[in-house]
């Protein structure tokens, strides 16, 4: 039987009768997920019989005339069947979202190769790793399509762009550092200035008993009681 790896649910905190009766309702859940694919897939193989008996063009008014469906309703069941074909079994857990975007036309293939490897070896990706390997791929690939599709001019306008932006960004940092190291030398100008006004007026002795006395002064206090003082 498939496993899924998915980190399932913490039960300890529930008593035995809810976790029986949760753990019930999840294999009555998971048994209709399997009929629920079953009928998708069978859906989709009808569709696509239907389709080879009607002239082109015929087939989406068929539908819509006979089962109010659109095409594009029409076209998800029948690619959902061809994806399922062989393989009804190894990914009857899925929810019908993964399956319908497994079968997508925008599905990568290494990633569909992926999960159906992953099924055949008994194990099957929990959906949400399906959906997220899915969505990164598909947006690699619009990427790499994007990155294609450049014109020479196109290319050459973002490459100026991005130069203009390194260069601004390399201006920014000139300034910045130029305002930090201005800043630096008004305050040795300022503590240069200070030792000079001491020296002048304590003398060398009186600097030394000074010095002597900074280890530790609060100089909060210093400045109220100047502030005070004078």
């Amino acid at each position: 039987m498939t496993a899924i790896t998915t980190p399932g649910f913490d039960y300890s905190a529930l008593s035995p009768d809810k976790t029986d009766t949760l753990r019930q309702r999840v294999a009555s859940i998971r048994s209709m997920e399997r009929s629920l694919i079953s009928g998708i897939a069978d859906i989709g193989n009808h569709l696509l019989a239907a389709k080879c008996l009607l002239d082109h063009g015929a087939f989406s008014r068929w539908a819509a005339g006979e089962l109010s469906m659109t095409v594009r309703s029409a076209e998800r069941f029948m690619r959902a069947a061809t994806f399922l074909h062989g393989k009804r079994d190894m990914v009857s857990h899925l929810p019908t979202t993964v399956i319908y975007a497994l079968s997508a036309p925008s599905a990568p293939a290494s990633v569909v190769s992926e999960v159906v490897a992953a099924a055949e070896a008994g194990t099957m990706l929990a959906p949400k790793v399906i959906k997220n390997k899915l969505d990164v791929a598909i947006a690699i690939e619009r990427s790499r399509k994007a990155e294609a599709a450049k014109t020479p001019e196109q290319i050459k306008k973002e490459r100026e762009n991005e130069k203009r932006q390194r260069a601004a960004a390399a201006e920014r940092d000139r300034k910045w550092k130029e305002q930090r190291e201005e800043l630096e030398r008004r305050k040795d100008e300022q503590a240069k200035k200070a030792v000079s006004f001491l020296l002048l007026h304590l003398g060398a002795e009186g600097m030394a008993e000074f010095r002597s006395m900074m280890d530790g002064i609060d100089w909060d206090r210093v400045r109220t009681f100047a502030d005070a003082a004078s």
